[in-house]
């Protein structure tokens, strides 16, 4: 599939899905278009397009479909949201809800991890949970993900960084396999379901009356009208009093005339606008713009912006003062950069998603983000992630030095020695890029191309900034990497 075929592809599957295949995807989509090709009988692109055209195709649509929406899940995936649902959202409904009756949607819920973590939060926070009418129900357009989900049997990687007290309580095993218990399994259904609406439509009636819904890291993949609609339809579907969850890269897609974003100590929730009369609706945050100074506070400088340090943003009669902005996003690097260091990636990158959602980033704050992408596996996010630092500074040798990375890690290490190579023509005393390059030449047996690198990255390592040289490296010290050069030149 050349780009042409594959702008025509992107097109045909916003068309039928709603989903936006971004250009990060054209290998993997190609790779899949052309098995199916295969598979399909259809002996070159276009015939294949035919046939998917032609109104006979809806096994052939499913299993494309199906491929195309594979995602990664685990359990109690973004512990900061978690947090949210049980020490902020549950207490509040618990207080409220005479009928004892909640309604939970994990929209796009892959496997459902996401669906079963939430029962099991209701479990952990609702004391008489037996006298409740709990209903959770978990949709996604992936029917081989809906039929994982309603197995409820994971691998040991949908259980990464889950307490063995939690597991113990609220999971048995099978076959190497662990999967909730009856109590849990019992409040989730699962479903297959395309969230595409159009506009000034809603969802079916079924999906009505939600006092939560989560929807995470599935409207990025939608076109901004598809992502707009979805979200009314969020708006009509929820309660009185009911929040929407969504992933922290989405942030900017919610609405200020739909919903108003909550801050709940390291996240933030929406409330439907719908809920409140309009003389008690909250004051929707200043994301940006400038506020006189209080006498005697001085401004500080980051990334050569100044940051008021005293201003706050209030939030009438509903939740508690949230703070500027702007200075969360600042203790929000800080301890993402330490959690890196101490490489608690996840936490980390929480962290980042958070400041990214709320704020203008520079091109340092988006490399320790890619940085972390690149750490919990997520080459994707990195990718998406270089290109805003690459669309901010062209010329940056560090786009190009993460391109690298992110290369190396899909081991197409001739690309990553370009991306490398590319670093050095912007600055041809950039460390980084010649220690990769050694440690690639090795790994490639070019021996002397190797030793050469090394070389000549022991002669430049003195001058490197001692954080930053662990920033780019991972964590490593200026002596530990040069104990790397001298060992592998022996």
């Amino acid at each position: 599939m050349n780009k042409l075929e594959y702008a025509e592809f992107i097109e045909i599957i916003k068309k039928k899905s709603g989903i936006n295949l971004v250009s990060i995807d054209y290998t993997r989509i190609s790779r899949l278009v052309n098995e199916r090709e295969k598979i399909s009988g259809c002996k070159s692109f276009h015939e294949y397009i035919k046939y998917l055209g032609s109104g006979s195709a809806e096994n052939e649509w499913e299993e494309l479909l199906q491929k195309i929406t594979i995602s990664e899940t685990y359990f109690f995936r973004d512990t900061s949201q978690c947090n949210a649902l049980k020490d902020y959202i549950l207490p509040r409904l618990i207080k409220f809800k005479k009928d004892k009756k909640i309604r939970v949607w994990s929209a796009g819920c892959s496997t459902g991890e996401e669906a079963y973590t939430i029962a099991i939060i209701l479990n952990q926070r609702i004391s008489d949970i037996k006298s409740w009418d709990i209903r959770i129900t978990g949709t996604d357009i992936n029917r081989k993900s809906i039929e994982t989900a309603r197995n409820g049997f994971y691998g040991k990687n949908s259980f990464r960084g889950v307490d063995d007290e939690i597991i113990d309580r609220y999971f048995i095993k099978k076959d190497r396999r662990l999967g909730p218990k009856g109590f849990i399994k019992r409040d989730v259904q699962f479903e297959i379901f395309n969230m595409k609406i159009g506009e000034k439509k809603f969802f079916p009636s079924n999906y009505m009356n939600f006092d939560i819904i989560f929807c995470r890291n599935v409207l990025v993949y939608f076109e901004k009208k598809d992502a707009s609609n979805i979200l009314k339809g969020f708006n009509n579907s929820l309660l009185h009093k009911g929040y929407l969850v969504l992933g922290h890269s989405e942030a900017s897609l919610a609405a200020r005339d739909l919903f108003t974003p909550v801050r709940t100590k390291d996240t933030f929730i929406y409330v439907p606008i719908k809920i409140m009369p309009s003389d008690k609706r909250p004051n929707k945050p200043e994301i940006s713009g400038r506020s006189k100074l209080k006498p005697g506070i001085k401004q500080k400088s980051v990334n050569n912006k100044s940051i008021n340090l005293d201003k706050r943003i209030h939030v009438k009669n509903t939740v508690e003062p949230v703070i500027s902005l702007r200075n969360v996003n600042i203790s929000y690097v800080k301890e993402a950069l330490s959690l890196y260091f101490n490489e608690k990636y996840m936490q980390a990158g929480e962290k980042m998603d958070n400041f990214l959602a709320y704020s203008n980033a520079g091109t340092e704050e988006l490399l320790l983000a890619s940085l972390i992408s690149i750490n919990l596996g997520d080459f994707g996010k990195a990718l998406s992630l270089v290109r805003q630092i690459r669309q901010k500074d062209e010329f940056l040798p560090d786009s190009h030095f993460i391109y690298g990375l992110i290369h190396e890690n899909g081991k197409n290490y001739e690309k990553a020695i370009r991306a490398y190579k590319a670093a050095l023509f912007l600055d041809s005393d950039y460390f980084f890029s010649y220690f990769r390059l050694g440690h690639l030449y090795h790994k490639t047996n070019r021996k002397i191309d190797s030793a050469r690198a090394f070389r000549t990255a022991l002669t430049l390592i003195g001058r490197q900034d001692d954080e930053r040289v662990r920033l780019l490296s991972g964590g490593f010290t200026k002596k530990n990497l040069e104990d790397i050069c001298r060992k592998v030149m022996k």
